[in-house]
C-alpha cells in the first residue's frame, strides 16, 4: 500500500453507504490583534532600545553567561529578512546569528529568482 495515497478505509471507498462525506472547507481564522510593527533600522542608524531589544539582550546574556555580549538587529536587503546578531563585545566575534548566513543566502536567491520570473511574464 502506498503511504502517500489515502487508503480505501480512510476514504470510505468500498464501505456500505459509499465514500465518507467531504470535509468542511477550511475557513481562515481572523488574525489576532497585534501591535503595529516598527521598521527595522539599517545597520548604520542608531535606534532607541525597545522592549524587544531589551528581551533579546536579556536572553543573549543568559545564554552566553561567560561573555559580555551585545545584540544587534538589522535588515538584510538581499533576503528582505530581519537578522539578529549576538557579538562578543571584547573580541567582536559573532557568537550567534539568526537566521544563519546560509539561510539568508538561500532566501536572497529565491527572492532574486522570483524577480526574474516576474520580469519574464
Amino acid at each position: 500500500m502506498n503511504p502517500i495515497l489515502p487508503s480505501p478505509i480512510a476514504t470510505g471507498a468500498g464501505q456500505p453507504g459509499g465514500p465518507l462525506p467531504s470535509a468542511v472547507p477550511h475557513q481562515p481564522r481572523p488574525a489576532a490583534p497585534c501591535a503595529t510593527a516598527r521598521p527595522v533600522r539599517p545597520p548604520a542608524e542608531p535606534q532607541s532600545v525597545g522592549p524587544l531589544d531589551e528581551q533579546l539582550a536579556l536572553a543573549a546574556g543568559a545564554l552566553f553567561r561567560d561573555r559580555q555580549v551585545a545584540v544587534e538587529t538589522l535588515h538584510d536587503e538581499a533576503s528582505g529578512r530581519l537578522v539578529v546578531r549576538v557579538e562578543d563585545r571584547l573580541s567582536g566575534e559573532v557568537v550567534a546569528q539568526m537566521p544563519p548566513e546560509d539561510l539568508l543566502r538561500f532566501w536572497a536567491a529565491v527572492r532574486e529568482g522570483l524577480r526574474l520570473v516576474d520580469t519574464l511574464t
